[in-house]
């Protein structure tokens, strides 16, 4: 396992407090943000400069320069989120654990609409939903984690030490079952 990210996964496990710890865990999804995405770049790029239909000519370097120019604006975190967790974890996973933690709790924590932070948000247990969902709610909860300056509303932001914690609390073990399954998924013998 990667060491660096073994340590974020170390001090979430070891922090007494949900804010940090979720705080460590999203820094081992966070990690890997930039590597996904330059390889799906690579990936696009590959396929179109091997197509034997490439030309360099205007249209064909337009087309490259637009792939390019893309990747850049879609680079916000929570498409980069997005983008690592649908590399590394399969969506009926994601799925599958959504259901029996919310069967085993008796209750539909991440399946059903409620105000998190100040925004409404679920977890649609659909296909090609589910990590979409998923990347918006964490990266929402990391945003009210870390910004609390006076822009937001009080219940738009955490407060450290205060019921806010509570909230962070439920979001561990989805932020925990994705940086999981990141470490696993790269992993090397």
């Amino acid at each position: 396992y990667d060491e660096n990210v073994v340590s974020y996964y170390k001090v979430a496990k070891a922090s007494p407090f949900p804010s940090q710890s979720f705080l460590a865990y999203y820094h081992v999804l966070e990690y890997y943000f930039l590597r996904v995405s330059e390889s799906l770049l690579h990936d696009r790029l590959t396929s179109m400069l091997n197509d034997t239909g490439f030309r360099a000519s205007r249209d064909g370097l337009d087309k490259i320069i637009s792939v390019v120019r893309g990747q850049d604006a879609r680079a916000d975190e929570t498409e980069m989120m997005r983008n690592v967790l649908d590399r590394f974890v399969p969506e009926i996973d994601l799925i599958e654990f959504i259901n029996k933690f919310e069967d085993a709790c008796g209750e539909k924590i991440y399946s059903k609409r409620r105000t998190v932070f100040g925004e409404s948000l679920q977890i649609s247990t659909h296909k090609d939903h589910a990590i979409a969902n998923s990347a918006k709610i964490l990266k929402h909860v990391r945003n009210a984690i870390v910004h609390s300056s006076d822009r937001y509303k009080r219940e738009d932001c955490h407060i450290p030490l205060s019921e806010s914690e509570d909230v962070i609390e439920e979001f561990i073990p989805l932020v925990r079952f994705f940086a999981e399954r990141v470490i696993f998924g790269t992993a090397t013998q």
